[in-house]
């Protein structure tokens, strides 16, 4: 899946959470595998090798393939193919600060600003205020509340059982 901020592929050059081949196998890396037998975890370490072995032939491999395919390419090719990876970015980026815009223009909370969809601004608004309706997010009037807390101005605190006391005494 590409990258929405970058429009690439993700790297995958990362090697597995475990310690480097060779290394101390008892690190904080090995999660999941205390309290197996022990011949469970020595095969866990073991397919754990394989797998990070054959992720750098893969690497080695891909990154081979690559460097063959761009040396049959000619300079306006590859600046080409540049241009259009750098374009790519910039729309991804300038989609996703439109969906931010939209989100706080909207009031929906900027945690959902990512599910906002649409080909131009107005579709994202349009999609942005079902999305408030659908989530039952505040209509603050498209002001983003900055209130954090109960102290957030318009917050009732909850009812203590002082309060259900003093109600029932009917002294409220």
């Amino acid at each position: 899946m590409a990258d929405e901020l970058t429009g690439q592929e993700p790297n995958d050059n990362t090697t597995s959470s475990t310690p480097a081949e060779g290394g101390d196998d008892q690190g904080s890396n090995e999660s999941g595998i205390e309290g197996l037998p022990q011949a469970a975890q020595d095969e866990i370490r073991r397919l754990r090798g394989e797998n990070r072995a054959v992720r750098r032939e893969r690497n080695t491999y891909r990154d081979r393939a690559k460097q063959l395919e761009d040396e049959g390419k000619t300079e306006e090719q590859r600046r080409a193919d540049n241009e259009a990876a750098a374009i790519r970015r910039a729309d991804a980026a300038e989609a996703r600060a439109l969906r931010f815009e939209v989100a706080a223009e909207v009031g929906l909370p900027l945690s959902l600003a990512k599910r906002i969809q649409g080909e131009n601004r107005e579709e994202m608004i349009e999609d942005a205020k079902e999305l408030t309706r659908t989530v039952g997010a505040p209509d603050n009037g498209g002001q983003t509340d900055f209130h954090g807390g109960v102290r957030g101005a318009g917050v009732a605190r909850p009812k203590t059982m002082n309060d259900l006391i003093r109600q029932a005494a009917g002294r409220r």
